[in-house]
Formats: C-alpha cells, structure tokens, sequence
C-alpha cells in the first residue's frame, strides 16, 4: 500500500475545498493541523478535524492509517472552534507526538503534563516550548540549558537558580546582549561577570551596578556613547565622577555626539570635547549651554547654528561668528540677532535690506524662504553673497 496518503480539506456547510494536502499514513493528524495553519493562518488550536465519511471527529494525535486504513484519497471537514473553550489534552501520547512536531503544542496540555519533565524535554528542544513548562522545570538548569540552546530567549522564563547561574547567564547574553536585564541581581554585581560584557555592548552598563575598571567603562563608551547616561560613581573603582573625566566623555562624544547631553556643566563647555562632539553630530549643540562655547563651536562649525539653544541663536555675537564662516548660516538666527547682523553688513543683502530691514521684514519686500519670519522669530532670507 502506498504510503503517502492525500486528504482533501472541505470546509463551511456548503463543503468547499480548502486544499489537498499530501500526508504521510504514519502521521498523527496534528502534522496536517500545522500544515493548514502554514497555509491559511488558522491556528491549529483552533481547528477541528471530522473525518467527512464517518461524520467522527479526529484527534490531534490519531494516525491516518487507523483513521483512513484504505489509503489512497480521503476528505476531512474542516471546523473553526472557540479555542478558549477547548479543555487541555490529558493524554500523554497525544502530547509526546505533538511536541515532537512543534514544542509550542505543549501550551494545550494539562498541567501534570507541562510538569513531566521528559515530555517538556522533548518539546523545549524547538522554540517556543519553555515559556509554557510549569514553573520548577523552569528552574531546572537541564531543561534550561536544553532550552537555551534553540532558543535563547527562553533565559527570559527561567527561574532565580538559573539567572544566577554565570554558565547560562553567559550563554544567553552572547546570544542576545540585551538579555542581560534577565540575569540575577547578584551576578549583576559581580565585575568578573560583567565586564566583558559591557565592554562589548556598552548600553548593558543601564542593568549593572557592579564596580569597574575605568577602562571598561572607556571601552563601553566607546562602543556605544550614549552609555555615558549610565556611568555612577558607585559603580567605578575611583572616587572622581566620570561623567566629569575628559578622557571618558571624549571617548564617548567621539563615538556619539550627542553624548555630550550626559557630560558634567563644566565638561560641557570644555573647548576640545565640545569640537569633537560637534564635528560628530552638530544637533550636539543642543546641549551647549556655554556662551563662549557655543561662540567656538559655531566659528567652527556655523552650521551647528540651527541646533543651538534659543538664547544664543538671538544672540548676535554668537550669530556673527557663524555668519564670519558662512553668511547662509543666518537663516538659523531668531530675529533680533539677525537684523544686528543685517545692519553690520547691510552690502551683503539685497533690495530693501539696505534702507529698512525692520519694514522689509514686515512688509514682506524681500525675497524671503516663504515667510519673513516663523512663529518661532526665526528669520528666514535669500542673500545677496560677497563676490
């Protein structure tokens, strides 16, 4: 007898023809269920098998070649159910063969069977599976490791023993760097687990408060600069606040820019951190809140103008140390900084600039980008550039 069995799939009163699916005769009828879930997204949970001869219904682990014995073709009506409904399934040669083709299956069974640990071994081997084990298999540093090892994810699920175990712990977090914040606190205090760690991915210092080495810390921030939000006194082995060490926070705006937003006020307005922050990401100027820092910042780099915090964009000093560089560069000015620069060099703008800025910018007799001004003051012009 040939054993490849084809089963047609008739579904709704009027007995349409969903599919025709090709089936092994030594293969239980859940095999079918994952294959009409593929298919059409119903999940198998929700389905419900009739054998459309009989009018029987057929079991999540009824082998075809007791239910069809004739081989050949065979029809099954398809039901939708109410899966909430459904009680969970108490036979344990049901389950064994369901958690063979997928471990997730082992959310429908009893609550005696999710606690057999030799069937939750067998369905934790696919992903899925862990999350659904009863909570003292969950603890279980066996059925953990085993879990792990195709999904590490389920390091997530598992109890205190074995997030505090530095074998799985590791395993999980060169997995997925982010499956730090799942270790125990007490291995999150040890150095010797976590350096390694955060040296590599430095934004896992947010999860520990271990002491380290100032080196890791550089190495953390230079990995990802961002990371200086969570770099504590406590947690380094000196007595100096790093958020205020040079050497720290130019590592990380070298990286980022944008983590200058995390250095110290005095650091903030440090000539070389601020250049290097800058020449990374001039929406570092954001966090600029030294006049004369910003004043260097924009001399270098005007454009850093836009980003700059309202007080210094109406100021005309800092605006003409970005106009010096490039005179495009007033179109970031609010509107007071920009008509002082106007008036200082009243040869570099066009048309009515010359006689009246204030009644050019209010009657709109300039070439303009749009509006004189926004809701903001900010003062936007077409110029006339020096030759």
């Amino acid at each position: 007898m040939d054993a490849r069995l084809t089963v047609r799939v008739l579904k709704g009163l009027a007995c349409k023809v969903q599919g025709e699916y090709e089936v092994d005769r030594d293969a239980v009828a859940f095999a079918l269920m994952l294959a009409i879930k593929e298919r059409t997204g119903l999940h198998w949970r929700r389905q419900r098998l009739v054998d459309q001869s009989t009018g029987l219904p057929i079991g999540e682990g009824a082998r075809f070649r007791d239910v069809f014995p004739d081989g050949g073709e065979a029809e099954v009506l398809l039901v939708h159910c109410d899966s909430s409904a459904l009680p969970p399934i108490e036979d344990r040669d049901t389950v064994l063969a369901m958690v063979r083709l997928c471990g997730e299956a082992l959310a429908a069974a009893s609550k005696e069977l999710r606690a057999d640990k030799d069937l939750v071994l067998t369905a934790v081997r696919s992903p899925g599976a862990f999350r659904h084990a009863e909570r003292p298999l969950q603890c279980d540093l066996e059925v953990v490791r085993i879990a792990m090892a195709s999904d590490p994810k389920a390091f997530c699920h598992s109890g205190k023993l074995a997030r505090k175990d530095p074998e799985l712990a590791t395993l999980a977090v060169n997995a997925n760097p982010e499956l730090l914040a799942f270790v125990h606190a007490d291995l999150l205090k040890s150095a010797d687990f976590v350096e390694p760690h955060v040296a590599r991915h430095g934004q896992l210092l947010q999860h520990t408060s271990a002491k380290l080495q100032k080196a890791t810390i550089k190495a953390a921030v230079s990995q990802n600069g961002l990371a200086l939000e969570f770099v504590k006194k406590e947690m380094v082995c000196c007595e100096r606040h790093l958020d205020n060490d040079a050497e720290i926070v130019l590592a990380a705006v070298q990286q980022n820019g944008m983590a200058l937003k995390y250095a110290s006020t005095e650091l903030r307005a440090d000539a070389q951190v601020v250049r290097v922050a800058i020449q990374q990401d001039l929406k570092a100027a954001k966090f600029i809140e030294s006049k004369e820092a910003i004043y260097r910042a924009v001399r270098d780099q005007p454009h850093a103008l836009k980003y700059a915090q309202p007080v210094f964009r109406d100021d005309a000093e800092v605006v003409e140390a970005a106009f010096a560089k490039d005179p495009e560069c007033l179109a970031f000015a609010f509107k007071q900084a920009a008509l002082q620069i106007v008036r200082l060099h009243k040869k570099e703008f066009a048309g009515g600039f010359a006689q009246d800025p204030e009644k050019a910018i209010r009657g709109g007799k300039i070439k303009v980008r749009k509006l004189a001004t926004n809701q903001r003051g900010e003062l936007k012009v077409t110029m006339k550039l020096p030759v």
